[in-house]
């Protein structure tokens, strides 16, 4: 299985490569920016497995066993790699890590997408709807200490100052309603999949363990359950490649639905050192 999985992580790190020799967004675009994110992303997870298969062929004495037996470091993977339990522990991490990395770049894109796509007035509408519809009712009504109520609205939180503070679902809906006229996918299946991957995500930050409503979610042949306060079930065969190619599909509609202008990314760029 690791071996299989390494190789499937390598095609589908080198699938994207060739994809983005095809784009011609200008430098520093965000949509350029994604891909090149993604690309990194997918790189550490093939590195992940591919060394696992490295120490594995090692200890087989397959590779060079002569030159690295006495090496410490090699020691170390080989009690990392074949002992059960850290062998899990060590997998669980980079399908953790996988998940988180990919949303995060999917969020931070979709932030600079609207932060781009929308004007000053329709940012203020979708920041601060809430705020605005209280504070119409309460200019419209007598009240002595409306003031001091505007002021406890913004300090609490409901006035937002950057798109950021707005809920993940809440962006996408609202890239969504923009780019809907264009989009060729089915939005209300993709939405689905969003919202499962971002519960995915939030469960992840704490080690599996699933909170909220109970729900299923199906992915072609690829079955996850979502219990309140338990481990979230994941298929018992490989998953997150089929996953995050989902998620790099759903984007890739999403740009070609936006107008083929410049939008700069205020993404930091990945560091070229240590970088596939």
């Amino acid at each position: 299985m690791i071996i299989s999985e390494t190789n499937n992580a390598l095609i589908e790190y080198k699938n994207l490569l060739e994809f983005c020799k095809t784009l011609s967004y200008k430098k520093n675009d965000v949509r350029l920016e994604f891909f090149k994110f993604m690309r990194s992303v997918l790189g550490r997870f093939y590195i992940g497995f591919a060394n696992m298969d490295f120490v594995k062929e090692i200890n087989d004495k397959r590779l060079c066993a002569d030159i690295i037996q006495n090496s410490e470091n090699y020691k170390n993977l080989v009690s990392i790699c074949f002992v059960d339990e850290k062998y899990q522990t060590y997998f669980h991490d980079l399908s953790r890590q996988f998940i988180i990395d990919s949303w995060s770049v999917f969020e931070l894109t979709v932030t600079q997408l609207l932060d781009s796509l929308l004007d000053e007035n329709s940012k203020n509408e979708f920041l601060n709807k809430e705020y605005n519809q209280i504070k119409s009712i309460l200019v419209e009504n007598d009240f002595v200490e409306k003031e001091k109520v505007f002021k406890l609205l913004k300090n609490g939180g409901l006035k937002k100052d950057h798109i950021t503070h707005q809920p993940i679902t809440r962006r996408y809906d609202k890239l969504f309603s923009i780019i809907k006229i264009n989009y060729q996918r089915e939005i209300i299946k993709d939405k689905e999949f969003l919202k499962f991957l971002g519960a995915f995500r939030n469960g992840l930050h704490y080690n599996f363990v699933y909170s909220g409503n109970n729900f299923e979610f199906k992915l072609r042949d690829l079955n996850f359950k979502f219990i309140n306060n338990d481990l979230i079930r994941v298929p018992d065969k490989p998953w997150e490649l089929e996953v995050v190619h989902e998620l790099i599909e759903i984007c890739k509609e999403i740009f070609k639905c936006i107008d083929n202008k410049f939008i700069e990314s205020k993404l930091i760029t990945p560091p070229n050192k240590g970088c596939i």
